[in-house]
């Protein structure tokens, strides 16, 4: 089979609009077996439907594998069945899909209808359709990190998986029979932020608490910013930076990486 492999592919379309005009990075379509896209930067930009990979069976069965890969998609995504915009969207006999990261970005808002993905099955095609989702981290400005809207005997396990609003096991929608879903995270725990007003131009220290928590960690998110910290005991602290901090309203959100 085929190799996509060690590329950095950017694909930036300023012409397209919702439901017309594409911006794909890798386009495939079947029949094949062994294809494989590995250890890639894919970014996809545009103004419509928007993916890093697009792989089909509509010309016959197929066999997809991929790995390592760092996949960014921004497009403009609506609830129209070609309003799709996914960081991969696989409408593939077998599908395996371990060790990426994927961000997906969608610059029209957000609305819980809207066809935003981070790995998807989300545009029919005949046959059956088999997943192996592991061990990736997505993030996603939709409903679902990952939308399989028909599945059989498919794994999506152990994956970071962060939405709008839901995160871990419940970022997942699948249909199907014989499908796993399990211990994606971060977990839905109970997580109690403690922060102090703070004068301009000052440091300031944010607490974040998890009960019954033991080690692991959580993504601090300050005003769009991420970083990682770690829980001992049940409690990460953080140092606000003044130069990460606005005049007014600062928005902070923590995501619990691990098992309550």
């Amino acid at each position: 089979g085929a190799t996509v492999e060690f590329n950095d592919v950017l694909t930036n379309t300023t012409s397209s609009m919702p439901g017309s005009g594409t911006a794909y990075c890798v386009q495939a379509t079947g029949p094949y077996t062994g294809f494989v896209i590995n250890g890639n930067n894919l970014t996809a930009i545009g103004q419509g439907p928007a993916l890093g990979v697009y792989s089909q069976n509509y010309g016959g069965s197929t066999e997809i594998t991929i790995v390592n890969n760092k996949i960014n998609v921004t497009g403009n995504a609506g609830n129209g069945y070609y309003d799709l915009v996914s960081g991969v969207e696989l409408q593939d006999s077998v599908a395996t899909v371990y060790n990426n990261t994927i961000a997906v970005s969608n610059i029209g808002g957000y609305s819980e209808n809207n066809r935003v993905f981070g790995i998807s099955y989300g545009q029919s095609t005949g046959g059956s359709h088999k997943y192996d989702i592991q061990n990736n981290t997505v993030t996603v400005e939709g409903k679902y990190a990952v939308y399989l809207m028909s599945a059989s005997d498919s794994k999506v396990i152990g994956n970071c998986l962060i939405a709008h609003d839901l995160v871990g096991d419940d970022a997942v929608s699948i249909a199907g029979a014989g499908n796993v879903v399990k211990d994606n995270y971060p977990a839905d725990a109970i997580i109690i932020i403690d922060v102090e007003d703070v004068l301009q131009f000052n440091d300031n220290t944010v607490v974040i608490t998890i009960p019954h928590a033991i080690g692991d960690s959580v993504i601090l998110e300050i005003n769009g910013v991420n970083t990682t910290v770690d829980l001992v005991d049940g409690v990460a602290t953080a140092t606000l930076s003044a130069d990460s901090l606005v005049v007014g309203v600062n928005n902070i959100t923590a995501y619990y990486l691990g098992d309550e």
